[in-house]
């Protein structure tokens, strides 16, 4: 392989803002162009199938860049933090696009996806500030971590349905995101997936999806309803807490924990039924849920975590079961109107689970 490499020595006198690199070289180095920040255009010859890694890294006035039919790889941070370019177009010849590829191209407002890529990869388009458009084919099976974090100008985005796996951080920060619907072939939203999409008003997870990742919508503040389907077993830490507007959720009979701090800070939840299979509710988990009115807890619990209920302060009733082995640490502590808990004898408790509730009597049974 003829590889082109280049040093900021070389060219960093020249007037010229425009390179062109010779034909038959076949890729343009690793860090070939690293850093050269006056650099505005650059011709790649049809000899070229590869751009290096972080070959064009922080040229920051770098404006657009036309790959010839012949390239397949772009390598990670080809183009990272190349914060003029505000167009690419992608030869349908590409096959892989490297992590962190396109990271920090503030100026990036629409990609289009070859159809050979199968993979967007690890924070390829991560801080693409000004990103309003990005079009997938149905050969992408996976969204890698932080793919598309804090695009804070993507307003909706169409998942293939080709893809199953969509990672951690995938979306994160992506605060004008209003719509997203995920493909029934999914079977894994990862942690933080779309953590703080804060405009986010609606999402209908597939049924093949078995965890909601820890932190997986996290303070979707604008998030009202949310489905979840019955093949889900588990709802991960954080998974929704601080979604402020969120009014009711179902949890399906499959799921058998809840995790800590899962629901925490839902000040709009009243109605929680929590089914037959859950064994334990976690630290935290409906903690600060100030309009929850109402929670129906199964015989099949076996514990509540600490602070699991704390400043619920529109709850009044409580039911505990008898299969109640033990209630964490202020796990209702701060519910200011909660009137009555009936708790059976056996049930033992951490340190002032019921602190700082005046109107409270106990009742055991």
């Amino acid at each position: 392989m003829k590889k082109f490499l280049c040093s900021i020595d070389q060219i960093a006198d020249r007037i010229e803002r425009e390179v062109v690199i010779p034909d038959g070289y076949t890729a343009i180095g690793e860090a070939a162009f690293r850093g050269c920040d006056f650099l505005e255009k650059v011709v790649i010859p049809d000899s070229v199938t590869e751009i290096g890694r972080e070959a064009f890294s922080g040229c920051t006035s770098l404006r657009s860049i036309e790959f010839p039919g012949s390239v397949k790889i772009i390598g990670e941070e080809a183009f990272s933090g190349c914060t003029s370019l505000g167009s690419v177009t992608f030869p349908d010849s590409v096959t892989e696009i490297g992590w962190n590829a396109f990271d920090g191209c503030t100026s990036l407002a629409s990609v289009v996806i070859p159809e050979l890529v199968t993979e967007i990869g690890n924070g390829v388009f991560g801080g693409c500030t000004s990103l309003v458009r990005v079009a997938m084919p149905d050969s992408v099976t996976e969204i890698g971590l932080e793919a598309f974090c804090d695009c804070t100008s993507l307003v909706n985005i169409v998942i293939p349905a080709s893809v199953t796996k969509i990672g951690e951080g995938a979306f994160c920060g992506c605060t004008s995101l209003a719509s997203v619907v995920v493909p029934d072939l999914v079977t894994e939203i990862g942690k933080g997936a779309f953590y703080g999409c804060e405009s986010l008003a609606g999402v209908v997870i597939p049924d093949l999806v078995t965890e909601i990742g820890e932190g997986a919508f996290y303070g979707c503040t604008s998030l009202v309803n949310i489905v979840i389907p019955a093949s889900v077993t588990e709802i991960g830490k954080w998974a929704f807490g601080g979604c402020k507007e969120l009014a009711g959720v179902k949890i399906p009979d499959s799921v058998r924990k809840i995790g800590a701090w899962a629901f925490s800070d839902c000040t709009s939840l009243k109605i929680v039924i929590i089914p037959g299979a859950v064994t334990e509710i976690g630290e935290g988990a409906f903690s600060g849920c100030s309009s929850l009115a109402s929670v129906f807890i199964p015989d099949s619990v076996r514990k509540i975590g600490a602070w699991a209920f704390s400043d619920c302060t529109s709850l009044k009733i409580v039911v505990i079961p008898h299969s109640f082995t033990r209630i964490g640490a202020c796990a209702f502590s701060g519910c200011t109107s909660l009137e009555s808990v009936s708790v059976s004898h056996w049930t033992e408790w951490e340190d002032e689970p019921f602190k700082n509730c005046p109107k409270l009597k106990i009742t055991r049974r």
